[in-house]
Parts: C-alpha cells; structure tokens; sequence
C-alpha cells in the first residue's frame, strides 16, 4: 500500500495545481479569472416582456455590455432591465478581483396592449377666418399610440362660450354639428358694436380608440377671432352653451 501511494502522489499533487496554473497563466495574459460555478448573475433565461438581470452583491465595479439593438455600449448598474433577446456580459470586481460572465435570455415580445396618448391633441386649424357663418371641418391630430395601432377618433360633444344666437352673430343655428365622428363648427362669433364680443371659442370633446380596443378621450379649442386686426386671440368666457342645440325660440 505505501508503494502505490508513492506512486499516485506526484499525478494527485498536479491534478491539484493545475487550476491554480490555469489561473496564474490567465492573470498573466491580463484575463479575468473565471467566474464561479454559479456566475454570479441572477435572472430568468426566459422572461416576458423584459427581464431584470443582476450582478453579485458587495461588488465595487460592475460593467454590462450587450451587443443588442438599443443596449447602451456599458452600463455601470449591479442590475439592468432588459426588453430584447441577447447574450449580456457583466464584468465585476470584488476585493481587487475581476470576474466576467454572460447570460443569454430570450424575451417574448408583450402582446399586452398599451392605449391611444391624448395628451397632444389639437385642432389642426386652430382659427376660423373669416366669419363667414359657414360650418367647417375640425380635423384633430396630435392622437397617438405608443405600439404603432391605428386609431380612429369620434367626436361626441362641442360647446361653446357664446349664445347660439346672439347680436352680432348671422342669426344661425345650430353651430356646431357632428356627423359620422366628425366634428363641425360654424365660422362666426357676436360683433355688433353694442355687443362686440372677444371671439367665440369652440371645445370639441373627442375619444380615440386603437384598433385593440385602448382608448384615451380629449378636448380640442377652436376660436373665431372677434377680428383679425386684433390678432387671431380668443377669451373662453365658459363653455356655457350646447353647440348642437337650436336656436331659442
């Protein structure tokens, strides 16, 4: 027995230092060593919609890098959240040592549905001029959708802050209308010289909806100027009166 121990203790003492030969050659070449058998990243190799991956704690430097659409060149964070497919690499220093591994993780694209932003809309032609008493399209734009949907906009209410048939104003009624969703106001606003009014200001109520189903709903102004010369300004006095409605009696 101790003959073959003398025999087995020389490869048994090289099977044991070659990782540590392995190590030093690779610290000479500059390398990381390589990293623990766990890695030392966490997170799903399948996620979706995006993935939240992170480096080992108590680390003093951590360095991500991805060669993936959209992925900054490096990212100096413990953990990143990711939204693509990609092999992301993390290089980390603890207590003077550097380590780097990768982690690959498929994303499945959301199919969740996010809904129409209103927030921007307007009136594309903001001013009527002249006063001819003539009803005029409102064309609203500004609507749009964050996952690239179609989006179909109706008009549902218009008020506005000038009696529907006062001094001043063509004697017309109803100004305002809507017909299939589109939004129609009538070019006018009081200007006698005993009632010269500030301009007329139109507020179209409006709801967008994609072609999933989200929707966001909004308001549009339209202001008939009491006269150019004055600039094309409105004073909204309050949305007092029903556009659509007739005129009294």
């Amino acid at each position: 027995m101790l003959r073959v121990f003398k025999r087995t203790c020389p490869a048994l003492a090289v099977a044991l230092l070659m990782p540590l030969l392995a190590s030093v050659a690779s610290a000479q070449k500059g390398e990381p060593p390589p990293p623990p058998k766990s890695c030392g990243i966490t997170g799903p190799f399948e996620a979706a919609c995006s993935a939240t991956l992170c480096g080992p704690p108590d680390a003093s430097v951590y360095s991500w890098t991805a060669r993936v659409k959209g992925f900054p060149p490096v990212v100096q964070t413990q953990c990143i959240n990711v939204t693509e497919s990609g092999t992301y690499t993390l290089t980390w220093v603890m207590k003077d040592t550097k380590f780097q591994c990768s982690q690959t993780v498929f994303i499945d694209k959301c199919t969740q549905n996010r809904p129409p932003d209103c927030s921007g809309a307007h009136a594309k032609n903001p001013v009527l001029w002249p006063p001819d008493h003539k009803l005029s399209p409102v064309e609203i734009e500004g609507v749009t959708d964050p996952d690239g949907d179609p989006i179909a906009i109706t008009a549902y209410a218009i008020t506005q802050d000038e009696a529907l048939d006062a001094n001043g104003d063509g004697e017309t009624c109803a100004d305002g209308d809507i017909t299939d969703a589109q939004a129609y106001v009538r070019a006018e606003r009081t200007g006698d010289p005993e009632n010269p009014g500030n301009g007329r200001v139109y507020v179209i109520s409006f709801v967008a909806v994609d072609s999933r189903g989200g929707k966001c709903s909004g308001q549009v102004t339209v202001c008939v100027p009491h006269d150019m010369g004055m600039g094309d300004t409105c004073v909204d006095d309050g949305q007092l009166y029903d556009s659509l409605g007739d005129c009294p009696q």
